[in-house]
């Protein structure tokens, strides 16, 4: 006969399994692993945030929310729950509620890293919501560290980019990039300081590097299959208004996954969703030659396949209006 503590000890590689599955996309394999740890442990604030964190990436919020409000209830001290909690409720627009259960959370956090992951979502909320003096109000209650984890170290330079502070987050940035460097978002966001200091080179550098780490990883656990990818964009341009699409008849259409290293270090941006090849006629006329889709910029705007269609439609006609702006003032 076992003991308890022997048993807890048993689901605790199922748990680390399960974080480390879900956090790879394999959302299946992850419950698996969850449904391990419960049959070991039994219905524990752990395995209960590992459920609901799995029904969070696949966009069961309400179900995900049971499941968080569950380990609360076995233990109203556990901080990762409630920041997962925090976290569905923002997600769900329900930003005041979101706010008042982040406010919970910081009253537990013990480590820069912990405190710093709760001020994350709270200023991404603002910032959400167009309230940038509040986001850049509580930027400055960010802590500085030393952070334990290069994923909140360079989340916290990010934020203090976004809020406005570039000098705060160069350095941040820096020290992410050698301590992580195959995460893209990092490169993405010092070719960003670069622009921002003028320092054109470095910044299409740093931008090329973007590109390449982002080849080297999976796609997101939400991607589509290309063809599922290239059905959702031919729904997207039957759907384009009329002006928008009689531009784009002759228009031969590209989808790719991302942008190529060639068009980057010409000086487009690694995140671009749509790029128009346009030229001029015989007349001066200016018409559209080439549109390039780019599938994993899009699913990332889009944060999923659900909303992928509008996503499409709104910044192939906000593109294309741009070149044409005689579309807006007809």
């Amino acid at each position: 006969m076992r003991s308890d503590d022997e048993g807890s000890h048993r689901g605790i590689p199922h748990l680390d399994r399960g974080w480390d599955l879900a956090m790879d996309g394999d959302l299946e394999g992850a419950r698996r692993a969850a449904d391990k740890a419960r049959a070991a442990e039994g219905d524990t604030p752990e395995v209960h945030t590992l459920f609901g964190y799995i029904l969070q990436l696949e966009g069961k919020f309400d179900e995900s929310l049971r499941h968080f409000d569950d380990a609360i209830a076995f233990d109203e001290l556990y901080l990762d729950a409630r920041i997962r909690r925090a976290e569905v409720l923002f997600q769900m627009g329900r930003d005041d509620e979101g706010m008042m259960e982040a406010d919970e959370a910081l009253e537990l956090c013990e480590t820069p890293d912990e405190s710093a992951d709760v001020r994350l979502l709270q200023i991404d909320s603002y910032l959400a919501r167009g309230l940038a003096e509040d986001a850049a109000r509580l930027a400055t209650k960010l802590p500085d560290g030393p952070f334990e984890s290069p994923h909140i170290l360079f989340h916290v330079g990010r934020t203090r980019f976004d809020c406005g502070d570039v000098d705060g987050s160069s350095a941040l940035l820096f020290e992410a990039r050698e301590r992580d460097p195959g995460n893209p978002d990092v490169h993405y966001y010092l070719g960003l300081v670069h622009e921002q200091r003028r320092e054109e080179r470095l910044a299409t550098v740093s931008f090329l590097q973007c590109v390449v780490a982002e080849q080297r990883l999976p796609p997101q656990p939400f991607a589509l299959p290309r063809e599922q990818f290239e059905k959702r964009l031919r729904t997207a341009m039957k759907r384009l208004s009329v002006p928008v699409s009689s531009r784009l008849d002759d228009a031969l259409v590209v989808p790719a996954e991302l942008p190529g290293v060639e068009v980057v270090a010409e000086g487009v941006d690694p995140r671009v969703p749509v790029l128009l090849d346009d030229v001029p006629d015989e007349q001066g006329v200016r018409r559209i030659l080439r549109l390039f889709v780019y599938q994993r910029n899009l699913e990332r705007l889009a944060g999923g396949s659900a909303g992928l269609v509008d996503e499409i439609v709104h910044t192939i006609e906000r593109e294309v209006r741009f070149v044409f702006p005689e579309l807006d003032e007809a």
